[in-house]
Parts: structure tokens; C-alpha cells; sequence
């Protein structure tokens, strides 16, 4: 089970990508794609290279039908999240 920092940040991270339109997702399925990429990265356990980690995970989502980002774009998303995004 992911803690809730990583379900925030999960979270987050799924809404800021798909807002800016790096990530194409079905309708609806937003909220779902964000806690199947927290459930998938915890139990991955390698928190070292998360940001390879959450592509890998992102393009094996049935929900996404597109990833316009690469790594250095989603870490730039994630960083601009803040602290406050991930309560």
C-alpha cells in the first residue's frame, strides 16, 4: 500500500502533467491513473530513480493514451508541485 505522501505526490503529479497537456488520459480516469502510479511505485521499491520509475509506469497505464514528457520534464512538474500539493 503507498503512504499518503506518495499518493499526493502521485497525484499531483498526474493532474499537473495531464493539465499541461504532457499527458493524455481517458476521460474520467485522471484520478485513477494517480493511485495506480502510487500503488505501482511502492511496490517497485526504487525510490532512487523514481522519475524513470513514474514514465515506465505511466505508459503501461491502460488509462494513458499518450506521454508528450520526458524525464527532465517530470521532474520540472513534480518540483513545481511544492510542498503544499502533497497533503
Amino acid at each position: 500500500m503507498a503512504s499518503r505522501f506518495l499518493v499526493g505526490f502521485s497525484q499531483g503529479l498526474v493532474n499537473r502533467l495531464h493539465a499541461d497537456g504532457a499527458l493524455v488520459v481517458r476521460r474520467g480516469a485522471v484520478d485513477a491513473v494517480g493511485l495506480r502510479l502510487a500503488e505501482k511505485l511502492a511496490a517497485s521499491g526504487e525510490h532512487k530513480s523514481l522519475i524513470p520509475q513514474v514514465v515506465k509506469v505511466l505508459l503501461e497505464d491502460p488509462d494513458v493514451d499518450d506521454l508528450f514528457a520526458d524525464d527532465d520534464d517530470i521532474a520540472r512538474a513534480a518540483e513545481s508541485l511544492g510542498p503544499g500539493a502533497l497533503r
